[in-house]
């Protein structure tokens, strides 16, 4: 059977294959990287990036109504722990690939905006 997905990475150790799956609906999987049944890892309706590190996944979540949130995953147990919450209106997530954990695990990387702008532009005398 054939799986189809977004943002794939593999896991540090290269054991594991982490994804969206096509239907978004259920979260983060993963699946070993020589093939074998998906699982699932993480589903939360407020997903907004994640990234893959050390032992653990990590979730960004970005709720509608408060503030964002980072959480660290153990895949093997399912354990869950918010490590960082960001304060009221001060950052959200994309799918962007907006959030990146060093290999160490000690240090996060998140590309945030407090609100999304857009320019206008004039394209004047063409043909």
């Amino acid at each position: 059977m054939t799986k189809t997905g977004f943002e794939p990475f593999f896991s540090p150790d290269g054991k594991w294959l982490y994804y969206i799956p096509q239907d978004f609906a259920a979260g983060i999987s993963r699946m070993p990287a020589g093939g074998g049944p998906e699982s699932l890892v993480f589903r939360d309706p407020d997903l907004g990036a994640w990234a893959v590190a050390g032992k653990h996944v990590y979730a960004g979540l970005s709720p509608a109504n408060g503030p964002c949130s980072i959480l660290r995953i153990d895949p093997e147990s399912g354990r869950r722990e918010e490590i960082y919450r960001f304060p009221a209106g001060v950052s959200r997530f994309t799918f962007a690939t907006s959030l990146a954990v060093s290999p160490d695990e000690k240090t996060i990387y998140h590309a945030g905006s407090k609100r999304t702008e857009g320019d206008i532009v004039l394209v004047d005398h063409f043909q």
